[in-house]
């Protein structure tokens, strides 16, 4: 009995059935390693289509081991395309590949920790915005060279994809007409809508992330745990956090089996720390544990500071900052530098002490 696997004319059609690439293929990889030493000896045993699938389908098995694309998967895709057959499966994985490079670029761009104040210094705006401004002009470099080197069929992907590049143009914009007010010593700097504009995007990204295929997609398994943990540092936080999160999910438990708590866990948290040391980041971890253990309806977390909730005049405060939980029910509001709310220095006239 030979140890090679023996296609049918049966076998061959359950593999020309293969035409989706959220479905496992009905071949392993050492299997299809097999077949192609078998077509090596017997080249006329396979239809060149059962052929092109059995290349796409190494490769699939390759890309999906890696999670990225390498020379050799590449090589197996192009001996696929060179044999001909308008195979679905193979343009699939282009697209895939592809969006694997959006995702790679996307990841050099720290939109996480994107943010400029109303009261920062015009040096500092200049700064972080032509920082930015940088690394989007890199991005929109590598991310035309992925999009002249692969083929991308139509998806829900696609859609995203088109929408992140509009809002990354546009962001981009911004941040040029800004650098151009600072530089000309002109008031005015749209911060407001950069930080809705930068918001934006990550929602993008995440929703880009979420429609990956599964069989690829390893980053949005990730738990809020998992993500803290891979943090450089904050060895007391995440020993709290992991705490937090424990006793979160014991009293959800406890909940779910009947019992009753006189008082429900207080989820208000106040986070310190020196600039850049990533207060915000764990806030928006906090949203998502939230979020999992069913305490609020959405992971998602609005932004705010002083500029954003602090009116001119009398009334406008309690309206702006009204305005901003309104929009907030169901995620979190997170109020950056929340002690600039109230200056001790400040006279009857500050509205923030309202």
């Amino acid at each position: 009995m030979t140890n090679h696997l023996i296609f049918s004319k049966v076998k061959e059609a359950e593999l020309l059935q293969w035409t989706n690439i959220e479905e496992s293929p009905p071949y392993t990889e050492i299997e299809v390693l097999r077949a192609l030493d078998q077509l090596q000896a017997e080249p006329d045993h396979y239809s060149k289509e059962a052929e092109t699938i059995l290349y796409t389908m190494l490769a699939y098995h390759r890309l999906r081991r890696n999670q990225v694309s390498d020379k050799l998967t590449q090589l197996l895709l192009n001996r696929a395309e060179k044999l001909g057959g308008d195979v679905t499966i193979q343009k699939s994985l282009h697209s895939i590949i592809y969006y694997q490079a959006v995702m790679d670029h996307l990841s050099t761009l720290d939109l996480e920790n994107w943010t400029i104040r109303e009261t920062d210094f015009d040096a500092t705006k200049l700064k972080m915005m032509e920082e930015w401004h940088q690394a989007l002009n890199q991005y929109f470099i590598d991310a035309k060279q992925s999009n002249n080197d692969y083929n991308v069929v139509n998806s829900d992907l696609s859609k995203i994809d088109q929408t992140l590049q509009t809002e990354l143009a546009e962001l981009n914009q911004l941040l040029i007409n800004s650098i151009e007010m600072i530089e000309n010593r002109r008031s005015g700097v749209p911060t407001r809508e950069i930080n809705q504009s930068i918001r934006k995007l990550i929602e993008l990204k995440l929703e880009f992330n979420q429609a990956f295929p599964n069989l690829f997609n390893t980053d949005i398994a990730r738990s809020p745990l998992q993500k803290l943990e891979g943090m450089v540092g904050l060895e007391q936080v995440k020993k709290y956090m992991n705490q937090y999160y424990y006793y979160l999910k014991y009293q959800q438990d406890r909940k779910q089996i009947g019992f009753q708590m006189i008082d429900e866990p207080g989820l208000h948290m106040i986070i310190t720390g020196n600039p850049g040391t990533g207060k915000t980041t764990i806030a928006r971890l906090l949203a998502e544990i939230y979020h999992e253990l069913g305490l609020l309806d959405s992971n998602k977390i609005i932004e705010v500071n002083r500029s954003h909730l602090v009116g001119s005049f009398v009334g406008q405060s309690e309206e702006k900052t009204m305005n901003y939980i309104k929009e907030a029910v169901g995620g979190v509001l997170f109020i950056d530098e929340a002690y600039s709310l109230h200056r001790q220095d400040a006279s009857g006239n500050d509205y923030g002490q309202a």
